[in-house]
Protein backbone atom coordinates (compact mmCIF):
# COMPACT_ATOMS: atom_id res chain seq x y z
CA UNK A 1 0.00 0.00 0.00
CA UNK A 2 2.78 2.41 0.94
CA UNK A 3 4.56 1.62 -2.32
CA UNK A 4 1.40 2.37 -4.32
CA UNK A 5 0.94 5.66 -2.47
CA UNK A 6 4.52 6.59 -3.24
CA UNK A 7 4.00 5.87 -6.95
CA UNK A 8 0.82 7.93 -7.01
CA UNK A 9 2.49 10.84 -5.24
CA UNK A 10 5.41 10.63 -7.64
CA UNK A 11 2.99 10.83 -10.59
CA UNK A 12 1.11 13.78 -9.10
CA UNK A 13 4.23 15.89 -8.51
CA UNK A 14 5.72 15.30 -11.97
CA UNK A 15 6.58 18.43 -13.94
CA UNK A 16 4.30 17.27 -16.77
CA UNK A 17 0.93 15.61 -16.22
CA UNK A 18 -0.62 13.33 -18.83
CA UNK A 19 -3.69 14.98 -20.29
CA UNK A 20 -6.02 12.40 -18.68
CA UNK A 21 -4.53 13.12 -15.24
CA UNK A 22 -4.82 16.88 -15.61
CA UNK A 23 -8.45 16.58 -16.73
CA UNK A 24 -9.20 14.21 -13.83
CA UNK A 25 -7.63 16.53 -11.25
CA UNK A 26 -9.67 19.43 -12.64
CA UNK A 27 -12.97 17.57 -12.70
CA UNK A 28 -12.74 15.48 -9.51
CA UNK A 29 -13.33 18.32 -7.02
CA UNK A 30 -16.22 19.52 -9.20
CA UNK A 31 -17.82 16.07 -9.31
CA UNK A 32 -17.49 15.61 -5.54
CA UNK A 33 -18.90 19.08 -4.98
CA UNK A 34 -21.99 18.68 -7.15
CA UNK A 35 -22.78 15.34 -5.49
CA UNK A 36 -22.90 17.14 -2.14
CA UNK A 37 -24.46 20.32 -3.53
CA UNK A 38 -27.57 18.66 -4.98
CA UNK A 39 -29.03 17.28 -1.72
CA UNK A 40 -27.96 20.38 0.23
CA UNK A 41 -29.54 22.76 -2.29
CA UNK A 42 -32.74 20.71 -2.24
CA UNK A 43 -32.82 20.85 1.55
CA UNK A 44 -32.31 24.63 1.72
CA UNK A 45 -34.93 25.10 -0.99
CA UNK A 46 -37.45 23.07 1.01
CA UNK A 47 -36.89 25.06 4.22
CA UNK A 48 -37.04 28.35 2.28
CA UNK A 49 -33.43 29.44 2.64
CA UNK A 50 -31.15 30.70 -0.19
CA UNK A 51 -29.59 27.77 -2.04
CA UNK A 52 -26.36 29.77 -2.30
CA UNK A 53 -25.73 28.57 1.26
CA UNK A 54 -25.43 25.06 -0.16
CA UNK A 55 -22.57 26.02 -2.49
CA UNK A 56 -20.79 27.93 0.26
CA UNK A 57 -21.00 24.91 2.55
CA UNK A 58 -19.70 22.71 -0.27
CA UNK A 59 -16.73 25.05 -0.63
CA UNK A 60 -15.96 24.69 3.09
CA UNK A 61 -16.36 20.92 3.40
CA UNK A 62 -15.33 19.72 -0.09
CA UNK A 63 -13.56 22.18 -2.38
CA UNK A 64 -11.17 23.90 0.01
CA UNK A 65 -10.14 20.71 1.88
CA UNK A 66 -9.63 18.80 -1.38
CA UNK A 67 -7.72 21.44 -3.32
CA UNK A 68 -5.61 22.90 -0.54
CA UNK A 69 -5.23 19.52 1.16
CA UNK A 70 -3.85 17.85 -1.97
CA UNK A 71 -1.32 20.64 -2.53
CA UNK A 72 -0.13 20.51 1.08
CA UNK A 73 0.01 16.71 1.05
CA UNK A 74 2.14 16.67 -2.10
CA UNK A 75 4.40 19.36 -0.62
CA UNK A 76 5.05 17.36 2.53
CA UNK A 77 8.60 16.13 2.64
CA UNK A 78 9.46 17.70 -0.73
CA UNK A 79 12.28 20.19 -0.71
CA UNK A 80 13.12 22.50 -3.57
CA UNK A 81 16.08 24.71 -2.70
CA UNK A 82 16.02 26.30 -6.13
CA UNK A 83 12.60 27.80 -5.52
CA UNK A 84 13.02 31.50 -4.79
CA UNK A 85 9.43 32.43 -4.00
CA UNK A 86 8.76 34.37 -0.85
CA UNK A 87 6.36 33.92 2.02
CA UNK A 88 4.67 30.66 2.86
CA UNK A 89 4.73 29.52 -0.79
CA UNK A 90 8.39 28.54 -0.47
CA UNK A 91 7.20 25.70 1.75
CA UNK A 92 4.56 24.65 -0.76
CA UNK A 93 7.08 23.26 -3.17
CA UNK A 94 4.62 21.88 -5.74
CA UNK A 95 3.39 25.40 -6.57
CA UNK A 96 5.19 26.71 -9.64
CA UNK A 97 3.87 30.03 -10.94
CA UNK A 98 5.54 31.98 -8.13
CA UNK A 99 7.82 34.35 -10.03
CA UNK A 100 7.84 37.72 -8.30
CA UNK A 101 7.08 40.37 -10.86
CA UNK A 102 6.98 43.94 -9.64
CA UNK A 103 3.90 44.85 -7.63
CA UNK A 104 2.97 47.46 -10.24
CA UNK A 105 3.15 44.91 -13.06
CA UNK A 106 1.13 42.35 -11.12
CA UNK A 107 -1.61 44.83 -10.21
CA UNK A 108 -1.86 46.26 -13.75
CA UNK A 109 -2.11 42.81 -15.32
CA UNK A 110 -4.66 41.76 -12.69
CA UNK A 111 -6.78 44.78 -13.59
CA UNK A 112 -6.49 43.97 -17.31
CA UNK A 113 -7.66 40.42 -16.64
CA UNK A 114 -10.45 41.68 -14.37
CA UNK A 115 -11.67 44.23 -16.93
CA UNK A 116 -11.88 41.55 -19.63
CA UNK A 117 -13.74 39.08 -17.41
CA UNK A 118 -16.24 41.74 -16.31
CA UNK A 119 -16.71 42.84 -19.93
CA UNK A 120 -17.40 39.29 -21.14
CA UNK A 121 -19.47 38.01 -18.21
CA UNK A 122 -21.12 41.26 -17.18
CA UNK A 123 -21.91 42.83 -20.53
CA UNK A 124 -21.38 40.53 -23.53
CA UNK A 125 -23.14 37.58 -21.92
CA UNK A 126 -25.98 39.78 -20.68
CA UNK A 127 -26.48 41.40 -24.08
CA UNK A 128 -26.16 38.25 -26.19
CA UNK A 129 -27.80 35.97 -23.64
CA UNK A 130 -25.42 33.09 -24.38
CA UNK A 131 -25.60 31.43 -20.96
CA UNK A 132 -29.35 32.02 -20.75
CA UNK A 133 -29.87 30.42 -24.16
CA UNK A 134 -27.78 27.39 -23.24
CA UNK A 135 -29.65 27.02 -19.96
CA UNK A 136 -33.10 27.30 -21.53
CA UNK A 137 -32.32 24.89 -24.37
CA UNK A 138 -30.10 22.30 -22.70
CA UNK A 139 -30.47 22.51 -18.94
CA UNK A 140 -34.05 23.51 -18.22
CA UNK A 141 -34.70 19.92 -17.13
CA UNK A 142 -32.70 20.58 -13.97
CA UNK A 143 -34.78 21.16 -10.81
CA UNK A 144 -35.32 24.81 -9.95
CA UNK A 145 -33.30 24.59 -6.76
CA UNK A 146 -30.20 23.60 -8.75
CA UNK A 147 -29.88 27.10 -10.24
CA UNK A 148 -27.95 29.38 -7.86
CA UNK A 149 -29.86 32.37 -9.25
CA UNK A 150 -32.81 31.16 -7.20
CA UNK A 151 -31.00 32.61 -4.18
CA UNK A 152 -31.38 36.10 -5.61
CA UNK A 153 -34.93 35.87 -6.90
CA UNK A 154 -37.58 37.37 -4.63
CA UNK A 155 -35.16 38.29 -1.80
CA UNK A 156 -38.13 39.73 0.11
CA UNK A 157 -39.06 36.19 1.13
CA UNK A 158 -35.96 36.02 3.35
CA UNK A 159 -35.39 37.85 6.62
CA UNK A 160 -32.78 40.61 6.86
CA UNK A 161 -30.73 38.41 9.18
CA UNK A 162 -30.59 35.61 6.60
CA UNK A 163 -29.55 38.02 3.82
CA UNK A 164 -26.83 39.63 5.96
CA UNK A 165 -25.49 36.20 6.93
CA UNK A 166 -25.47 35.15 3.29
CA UNK A 167 -23.54 38.26 2.25
CA UNK A 168 -20.96 37.86 5.04
CA UNK A 169 -20.52 34.14 4.34
CA UNK A 170 -20.25 34.88 0.61
CA UNK A 171 -17.64 37.59 1.16
CA UNK A 172 -15.42 35.47 3.40
CA UNK A 173 -15.73 32.06 1.75
CA UNK A 174 -17.01 32.71 -1.77
CA UNK A 175 -15.09 35.88 -2.58
CA UNK A 176 -11.81 35.59 -0.65
CA UNK A 177 -10.88 32.14 0.67
CA UNK A 178 -12.43 30.11 -2.15
CA UNK A 179 -10.83 32.01 -5.07
CA UNK A 180 -7.47 32.08 -3.31
CA UNK A 181 -7.44 28.30 -2.85
CA UNK A 182 -8.73 27.71 -6.39
CA UNK A 183 -5.93 29.78 -7.93
CA UNK A 184 -3.27 28.04 -5.83
CA UNK A 185 -4.64 24.68 -6.97
CA UNK A 186 -5.59 25.34 -10.61
CA UNK A 187 -3.08 28.00 -11.69
CA UNK A 188 -0.30 27.30 -9.20
CA UNK A 189 -0.29 23.50 -9.17
CA UNK A 190 -2.17 22.17 -12.22
CA UNK A 191 -1.65 24.62 -15.09
CA UNK A 192 2.19 24.62 -14.99
CA UNK A 193 2.06 20.84 -15.40
CA UNK A 194 0.44 21.33 -18.79
CA UNK A 195 3.84 22.67 -19.84
CA UNK A 196 4.40 20.08 -22.56
CA UNK A 197 1.36 21.52 -24.32
CA UNK A 198 3.20 24.89 -24.61
CA UNK A 199 0.86 27.58 -25.93
CA UNK A 200 -2.14 25.27 -25.60
CA UNK A 201 -1.83 25.13 -21.82
CA UNK A 202 -3.85 28.30 -21.06
CA UNK A 203 -6.64 27.21 -23.41
CA UNK A 204 -6.75 23.70 -21.96
CA UNK A 205 -6.62 25.16 -18.46
CA UNK A 206 -9.53 27.49 -19.23
CA UNK A 207 -11.66 24.68 -20.71
CA UNK A 208 -10.87 22.29 -17.85
CA UNK A 209 -11.55 24.95 -15.21
CA UNK A 210 -14.85 25.96 -16.82
CA UNK A 211 -15.84 22.28 -16.94
CA UNK A 212 -15.08 21.93 -13.24
CA UNK A 213 -17.99 24.26 -12.44
CA UNK A 214 -20.59 21.50 -12.71
CA UNK A 215 -23.09 23.48 -10.64
CA UNK A 216 -23.35 26.04 -13.50
CA UNK A 217 -22.49 24.07 -16.69
CA UNK A 218 -24.44 26.47 -18.93
CA UNK A 219 -21.79 29.14 -18.27
CA UNK A 220 -18.92 27.07 -19.64
CA UNK A 221 -18.42 28.91 -23.01
CA UNK A 222 -18.56 32.33 -21.37
CA UNK A 223 -16.18 31.24 -18.61
CA UNK A 224 -13.65 29.99 -21.15
CA UNK A 225 -13.79 33.24 -23.12
CA UNK A 226 -13.67 35.39 -19.99
CA UNK A 227 -10.87 33.56 -18.19
CA UNK A 228 -8.55 32.83 -21.11
CA UNK A 229 -6.66 36.18 -21.08
CA UNK A 230 -6.06 35.83 -17.32
CA UNK A 231 -4.59 32.36 -17.81
CA UNK A 232 -2.43 33.58 -20.69
CA UNK A 233 -1.05 36.37 -18.50
CA UNK A 234 -0.27 33.93 -15.68
CA UNK A 235 1.34 31.55 -18.18
CA UNK A 236 3.56 34.27 -19.68
CA UNK A 237 4.52 36.04 -16.44
CA UNK A 238 4.65 32.85 -14.30
CA UNK A 239 2.93 34.75 -11.48
CA UNK A 240 -0.14 33.17 -9.87
CA UNK A 241 -0.83 36.42 -8.00
CA UNK A 242 -2.28 37.88 -11.20
CA UNK A 243 -5.04 35.27 -11.09
CA UNK A 244 -5.49 35.49 -7.31
CA UNK A 245 -6.01 39.26 -7.33
CA UNK A 246 -8.32 39.35 -10.34
CA UNK A 247 -10.36 36.33 -9.18
CA UNK A 248 -10.91 37.73 -5.69
CA UNK A 249 -11.78 41.17 -7.07
CA UNK A 250 -14.23 39.62 -9.55
CA UNK A 251 -16.00 37.62 -6.86
CA UNK A 252 -16.20 40.59 -4.50
CA UNK A 253 -17.76 42.66 -7.29
CA UNK A 254 -20.13 40.00 -8.58
CA UNK A 255 -21.05 38.08 -5.45
CA UNK A 256 -21.16 40.90 -2.93
CA UNK A 257 -21.21 44.49 -4.22
CA UNK A 258 -23.66 43.93 -7.09
CA UNK A 259 -25.95 41.81 -4.92
CA UNK A 260 -26.39 44.36 -2.11
CA UNK A 261 -28.91 46.52 -4.07
CA UNK A 262 -30.86 43.38 -4.99
CA UNK A 263 -31.17 42.37 -1.36
CA UNK A 264 -31.66 45.67 0.44
CA UNK A 265 -33.07 48.26 -1.99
Amino acid sequence: MEKNNSKLKSLLVRDNHPLWLSLSLHLLPGILSVLVYIPLAKYFWEINLPTMFALLIVMVIVLIPFELGLVLYLSKGKSDKSQKSGGWMRFVSVIKNTKKNTRKTTIILSLVALFWIVFIMGFVDKELGVSTWIYENWFQWLPEYFDLASSYNNPEQYSTGVLVLLLVFTLIVGAIIGPFVEEIYFRGYLMPRLAKNTWMAPLLGAVFFASYHLWTPWMMPIRVLGLLPMLILVWIKKDVRIAIYSHIALNIMGDVILIIPVFFF
